[in-house]
Formats: structure tokens, C-alpha cells, sequence
């Protein structure tokens, strides 16, 4: 269910361009889960390199 959340969450933020709204949802879901973060480590990387698409796909994986 978290993990939903913040796939719904992250997509506004990217329909946005909003990458500081990006980061920040999944600093938040890397400290509410740890099993997040490797996942977490790979959107900031994607945050980062402003790979939006990549980023959109994740956020698929991660809503399932």
C-alpha cells in the first residue's frame, strides 16, 4: 500500500517537473521502509540524470 502511495505520489511530481518533490517522496519511502532503498537508490540516480520516462517506469513496477 505505502509502496502505491508513493508511485501515485511520484508521478504528479513528475507530470510536474518537480524533481526537489521527487527526491523527497522517496527519502521519505526509503525511511519508511529499508527494503526501499535500493529502489529509492535508482530513482535518485534517475532524479539526477532527469530520466522522467525511466523514472515513470519504476514507478510502475513499484505500484504493483
Amino acid at each position: 500500500e505505502l509502496a502505491k502511495e508513493a508511485a501515485g505520489r511520484i508521478r504528479q511530481a513528475v507530470e510536474m517537473g518537480d524533481v526537489t518533490q521527487i527526491k523527497s517522496i522517496v527519502e521519505e519511502l526509503k525511511s519508511r521502509c529499508d527494503a526501499a532503498a535500493p529502489l529509492g537508490d535508482k530513482f535518485v540516480q534517475m532524479v539526477e540524470d532527469f530520466d522522467f520516462d525511466g523514472i515513470l517506469k519504476l514507478t510502475e513496477q513499484l505500484a504493483r
